[in-house]
């Protein structure tokens, strides 16, 4: 599958062919569905709910919104973004963990909130890495950015470094979350 755009307004792919749009299906559903012996209905028979550990507007959900409409056009089915934001991401991972594994609903998340939860939170009600199984990569392998506003004077990472060893830690940022 060709990589999603993430960008406001990017367009989504109006069609591919029926054997990526197989792969994706099967990509999704298939770790769920796998090792079941008896006959079941077609995926997806329901709508997908799309869980994000994030609010609208961020960019898991600028992506996941476009990427629910093209897989509800290319599946026949409605995909539907689910934003729980909250709790680095516990929120939405105990949502996901606690529906029926049938592969209606589905969790978008970020390797910093499932990696981050394992190793700085030891009473979760569910287990992030034997919980929940990764099924694809969506968007990419890049992660983490770090911006500064252009009067910095810094050009890259080892320039933040000295900057903040010259000021004894007393530079400031953002984090989307704790850890």
């Amino acid at each position: 599958m060709p990589m999603m755009d993430a960008t406001p307004g990017a367009e989504v792919p109006a069609s591919l062919p029926r054997r990526t749009v197989l792969s994706l299906a099967a990509t999704l559903a298939g770790g769920l569905l796998a090792g079941t012996a008896r006959a079941q209905a077609a995926w997806p028979s329901k709508p997908v709910r799309l869980v994000l550990p994030s609010g609208p507007g961020g960019g898991a959900d600028i992506f996941s919104r476009p990427l629910a409409e093209w897989l509800g056009k290319e599946l026949g089915q409605t995909f539907v973004v689910d934003n729980r934001p909250g709790a680095l991401g516990v929120l939405a991972h105990d949502q996901v963990v606690r529906q029926p594994p049938d592969g209606h609903t589905l969790l978008i998340s970020f390797a910093a909130a499932v990696l981050g939860n394992k190793v700085m939170n030891s009473k979760l009600a569910h287990d992030p890495i034997g919980d929940l199984k990764p099924i694809g990569l969506i968007g990419g392998d890049g992660g983490n950015l770090l911006i500064a506003t252009p009067d910095l004077p810094v050009n890259n990472l080892a320039d933040v470094i000295a900057m903040a060893r010259a000021q004894n830690g007393g530079l400031s940022y953002g984090s989307w979350g704790i850890g």
